[in-house]
């Protein structure tokens, strides 16, 4: 454990320090791609375990819930883990160890013959630190074609719990009478990867995938970035590209992104996309959303004449964003990790850069800091001239607070001591920071969705440089008139769900909330969302019905954030 703290602390130039997230979901196969195989681990001795490590350390197939060595994985999520499921913990072999373990499946694989395009599918729980993890695959049981996966993670990332892995396996299972599978893991004072539901999949001849949505203004700073609260003030076009993915096993030559809202809609130039591979697709114009205050949506999708696979997964997440009278934000509304000082005698800033296309005068800055924060830490803000990637010139700052001790996360309000004019074609970086607290973990402040390359900045008290940060601290512009020094949602939340269990709908009481914004998620015991609905500025007591004929009889977790904090309610579908 002592050598993941002291890397993070050498590795803090590549904005890895103290932070903890998500990583974005990866591909996932559904629909008309037929399963010609299946193993859920119910039966153990069908596996079996080889190892070089040092010292000695294997996979250990487990129907115990609770033994993942990070607390967000347990209980695990997979579908089948009563039936067990397996994993390699190498946190619990300190930080001299060496592993080196394989997991195979013993029975061949019979049903790839006569099937020419094949995928390998399975779900993985798995914390990224400097390792290497891996399916190796043959059709000999001697020779081993290895395909690596989670290579995009960043360290100290986690995957969902559970996340799906695709694997296009045809080169070396495709038409063959006999396939091995094996999985691998590599580390060093690493954390685990746990893994479940493996399937061999028929792979589909067309089937187009809406993957990642980029988007963003591009202002003085020279890099595209989005923002999610806009004031009416810095409303300006918006960029829109789709990443898409053929996972059919046939080319695509006639590819297009197509976006629409209300009074506006584009399209991208057709192009090709061969088999297996993935494109990045731009509207042909840009978008600016309408001035007026409020929620703004865009829809997109991705689309070709040949008749696709599983339409559902041609579609992207709207683009969403709110106009507002003085708020100016970057982060997803949606706390997903944390950033803090580990190493808590050394004081810390982090945050982002925002363009500016009118001058506005910065009276305050909201920080979302998170309930584990040790008591009596301390948190100021201050705003800085971005000039480059290395050289921020001090503007002015807040005075000083000190935080007491928190239940849950809490949004604070933090006045500037003077107003600051920010001028029209000039970038800024916002920070919020702690002067430091010897007890653990000090100041711990939420972070909300991937940030764009160098437009996110964390400094060390004691070091001189600035390095770019990989996560969007929750840190954000106000220009409103009046302000002080508050907690501004810091109260439990009040929330009712019923009737529960329920069949055709069920309500969410939500009682004495003030001008915030709700996102509503249902999701089965997968980690799949079944059901989303956003709110902005709700006031007082609200009930939201939600629609639930159309689920299944089972559990589901509704997530229900109210200006970023998190309630999570168990809901009975009959």
């Amino acid at each position: 454990m002592l050598s993941k703290l002291l890397l993070l602390f050498i590795l803090v130039q590549f904005g890895l320090f103290a932070q903890e997230t998500s990583a974005k979901k990866p591909t996932n196969i559904n629909g008309k791609a037929l399963v010609l195989y299946s193993n859920n681990f119910q039966s153990p001795a069908q596996w079996s375990f080889s190892n070089t490590s040092t010292p000695s350390a294997n996979w250990l197939i487990t129907t115990n819930l609770n033994v993942a060595p990070f607390p967000s994985f347990n209980p695990a999520g997979f579908f089948t883990a009563f039936n067990g499921y397996a994993i390699i913990d190498s946190d619990a072999q300190g930080d001299t160890a060496h592993q080196d373990a394989i997991l195979s499946l013993n029975p061949r694989i019979t049903a790839c013959t006569n099937e020419p395009f094949v995928l390998l599918r399975f779900s993985q729980m798995y914390r990224k630190f400097n390792d290497t993890t891996s399916v190796e695959v043959s059709n000999n049981g001697t020779t081993w074609t290895e395909f690596v996966v989670n290579q995009g993670m960043f360290n100290s990332t986690n995957s969902a719990n559970p996340e799906k892995v695709t694997v296009n396996i045809s080169n070396v299972a495709g038409n063959q009478d006999t396939v091995y599978i094996r999985f691998r893991y590599r580390a060093s004072d690493a954390w685990f990867w746990a893994v479940d539901d493996i399937e061999i999949l028929r792979q589909d001849e067309f089937d187009l995938e809406a993957v990642e949505l980029i988007s963003g203004t591009t202002g003085n700073w020279g890099s595209k970035i989005a923002y999610t609260k806009l004031p009416v003030s810095q409303v300006q076009p918006i960029k829109v590209s789709g990443k898409v993915k053929n996972a059919g096993y046939s080319g695509q030559g006639d590819v297009k992104l197509v976006g629409a809202s209300s009074g506006f809609s584009s399209e991208s130039t057709p192009d090709i996309v061969p088999p297996n591979l993935s494109a990045v697709f731009n509207l042909n114009q840009d978008w600016t959303p309408t001035s007026s205050l409020g929620n703004k949506s865009l829809g997109l999708h991705v689309e070709s004449t040949a008749v696709d696979a599983v339409p559902i997964n041609n579609f992207y997440d709207s683009l969403k964003l709110e106009v507002t009278t003085d708020l100016y934000a970057r982060d997803e509304l949606i706390r997903e990790g944390r950033v803090s000082n580990n190493f808590n005698s050394i004081g810390f800033e982090v945050g982002n850069v925002f363009d500016m296309f009118q001058d506005e005068t910065l009276t305050s800055a909201r920080v979302l800091v998170m309930g584990e924060t040790a008591a009596n830490s301390t948190l100021f803000v201050k705003i800085y001239e971005a000039i480059d990637n290395n050289t921020f010139n001090y503007l002015s700052g807040s005075d000083t607070l000190i935080i007491p001790a928190l239940t849950q996360d809490t949004w604070y309000r933090v006045r500037m001591r003077n107003p600051e004019l920010l001028e029209t074609g000039k970038s800024y970086l916002l920070v919020a920071g702690s002067e430091g607290n010897p007890v653990f973990p000090g100041l711990v402040i939420g972070t909300s969705g991937l940030s764009e390359s160098f437009t996110t900045f964390q400094k060390f008290n004691s070091l001189p440089n600035w390095y770019s940060f990989t996560e969007k601290p929750m840190v954000r512009m106000s220009f409103e008139s009046v302000v002080s020094n508050e907690e501004i949602f810091s109260k439990d939340l009040d929330i009712q769900l019923f009737p529960n269990p329920a069949s055709g709908s069920t309500f969410l009481r939500l009682n004495d909330v003030s001008q915030s914004d709700v996102i509503i998620q249902v999701s089965d015991m997968t980690g799949k969302i079944v059901l989303k609905k956003s709110l902005s500025n709700l006031e007082g007591t609200q009930t939201i019905e939600l629609e639930t004929g159309e689920l299944n009889a089972g559990i589901y977790l509704v997530n229900i954030f109210v200006e970023g904090v998190k309630t999570t309610k168990k809901l009975t579908i009959k």
